[in-house]
């Protein structure tokens, strides 16, 4: 009766709610109420407070990394990531590579439907979504339930709607862990599925009309019992992962995402960076890039029993 058995009943229930969501035009938010305000005037309010009108603005760069934690353990890392962009224009499409919290039969999964937050409704670019899909020889919706219940992409949409507007477009991917090649030791480009999308991925952007942006969606370090360590958060542990962290961040901003995953993969993630499959994408589809570092900060809870850690990168073009 609580569908805690994998059995029939169960499997009855799931695929009821897979048809459901498969049947909807519109992706309905999980975060409002929760991590951003359940109501339109309270967002823009909110959103007001921490972007305050200015004059003038930071160059903007082509593409971020931004949290995907709670407005209010990130407030600051949302705000110090978001305010590089506020002075993009002419911006067509919003890639927002998300991390998949759950398990993934696939690498990536995209939704064509259309996300709603509490400022409204944003489109998605079926016609980017399209072209990728056609570009990309692997199943690219199999997963594409997942989106329903994840967080990542949709706490993205209200910076994004606030800047910009609900006339934007967005492309919603989530992207799988990398853990499985982690264990083994092996390249994730030595797997079609990984090296196919980020060509398709790459090769979508480069020939799609008008100016993409790539923001990816990642926290970094998972830390404390909560997260299954035996012993609470101290001083020392905090700051021996602080350095980690920062060593983590160095290699993101050299815009190698092979020295990010062979730094990431040398401790088989002991950390559990739970953002780092996002990164690894933006890096190669948006390539070659410069970063430059924002924002990073540890979220961790009076009681020491969890302390998530949170990046702010963003990315600049270059020539090589």
């Amino acid at each position: 009766r609580g569908l805690y058995l994998n059995n029939i009943r169960y499997r009855t229930h799931y695929l009821a709610l897979v048809k459901g969501f498969q049947k909807q035009e519109i992706r309905e938010p999980v975060s409002r109420g929760t991590s951003y305000p359940m109501w339109e005037e309270e967002t823009r309010a909110l959103l007001n407070e921490w972007f305050p009108n200015r004059d003038t603005f930071p160059d903007p760069p082509a593409a971020i990394v931004a949290p995907h934690i709670d407005y209010r353990r990130g407030k600051q890392g949302y705000i110090s990531i978001y305010e590089q962009i506020r002075g993009l224009k002419g911006c067509k499409r919003f890639v927002i590579l998300g991390t998949a919290h759950t398990s993934m039969a696939r690498k990536f999964a995209v939704t064509k439907k259309d996300f709603r937050t509490s400022l409204g409704i944003v489109e998605t670019d079926r016609s980017f979504i399209r072209k990728l899909a056609k570009k990309y020889p692997h199943p690219l919706f199999e997963d594409e339930f997942l989106h329903k219940s994840e967080h990542s992409v949709e706490l993205q949409i209200p910076f994004l709607q606030h800047f910009f507007g609900s006339r934007i477009k967005i492309v919603p991917i989530l992207c799988g862990a990398l853990d499985s090649h982690m264990l083994l030791g092996a390249d994730p480009m030595d797997d079609p599925e990984v090296s196919d999308f980020m060509k398709a991925l790459r090769e979508t952007i480069d020939k799609a009309w008008g100016k993409t942006f790539v923001i990816a969606g990642s926290d970094l370090a998972h830390l404390g019992r909560e997260f299954g360590d035996k012993k609470f958060l101290d001083e020392a542990a905090l700051a021996d992962a602080a350095k980690k962290d920062r060593d983590l961040v160095d290699t993101i901003l050299t815009g190698d995402p092979k020295k990010f995953l062979d730094h990431l993969f040398a401790d088989k993630n002991a950390r559990r960076v739970c953002g780092a499959s996002p990164i690894y994408t933006l890096l190669h589809a948006s390539g070659p890039l410069t970063g430059k570092f924002i924002h990073y900060e540890q979220c961790t809870n009076r009681k020491a029993t969890n302390s998530v850690s949170i990046p702010g990168v963003a990315f600049y073009g270059r020539e090589d």
